[in-house]
């Protein structure tokens, strides 16, 4: 375990009062009794159950647990796509769960990149069109300098000869890559990424996770769900869930998830 690790392990789950000795809006991410409850025909479901968490800038954590655990619920919480029953959510200083929906439209596209497990390119675009459009719907820059930064941003993603081809003529791999520079298209400090390496043969999935290292040492803070453990003991740190709480790893092969 890296001196990092055991640093950024103070202060992050249930267990831990001591996330309330800072303003929620000076962390990223800062999650603080979160509830999700939902109604279904087999009557009252709740997804979360008082879920408190924090993640700093520059740090890269992995969420596992079993399926149904409250995995995919935390990162609708954390990007807006869905509203907590209780609790608060702050996400790149502001307390999300209070937005309108126009609202949280315009600022997902500006604080979060999210990263789908199976990519969600818009086919009929060519792969700079996909990495532009984010960009056109912000209003960012000129039309000359939102080509240029999708340029960059494929370029680092080392996509850029693949640029004008349309996301079905290119693997999956490279679909995904695609999609990283998609979520990078404004800068977000916060990126996202729901079984970013599901897809992918290993190869490219140790690809995607190291470019992952790459934005989170260049200060991005990065959320990642896997079902992956062996990748998921490589991040910073690793946050375990069960029946909707953040709980402690059992055995000797994750690190504290609080």
């Amino acid at each position: 375990m890296s001196d990092r690790t055991t640093a950024h392990e103070v202060g992050r789950g249930d267990a831990d009062a001591s996330a309330s000795d800072r303003p929620p809006a000076t962390r990223p991410v800062d999650l603080r009794g979160v509830v999700k409850d939902y109604t279904t025909e087999a009557g009252a479901f709740r997804a979360l159950d008082g879920v408190s968490m924090t993640v700093e800038a520059g740090e890269f954590i992995a969420v596992v647990g079993k399926s149904g655990c409250g995995k995919s619920t935390l990162l609708n919480m954390v990007t807006g796509i869905d509203r907590p029953s209780a609790g608060q959510i702050w996400v790149a200083g502001t307390d999300v769960s209070h937005l309108s929906e126009r609202a949280m439209a315009g600022w997902r596209g500006q604080h979060v990149g999210v990263i789908f497990q199976f990519f969600q390119l818009l086919p009929t675009l060519s792969v700079i069109e996909n990495v532009i459009l984010p960009m056109d719907f912000a209003g960012r820059g000129t039309a000359r300098e939102r080509h240029d930064r999708a340029m960059h941003l494929l370029e680092q993603v080392e996509m850029v000869d693949q640029a004008h081809k349309l996301p079905l003529s290119t693997s999956g791999g490279q679909q995904q890559r695609v999609a990283i520079a998609r979520a990078l298209a404004n800068d977000a400090p916060v990126l996202v990424a729901d079984e970013p390496t599901g897809n992918l043969d290993s190869a490219t999935a140790d690809s995607v996770f190291e470019l992952f290292r790459r934005l989170a040492a260049g200060g991005k803070t990065v959320i990642m769900v896997t079902h992956d453990t062996e990748l998921a003991v490589k991040t910073d740190r690793v946050v375990h869930m069960a029946d909707g709480r953040i709980i402690e790893p059992q055995g000797e092969d994750g690190r504290r998830a609080s």
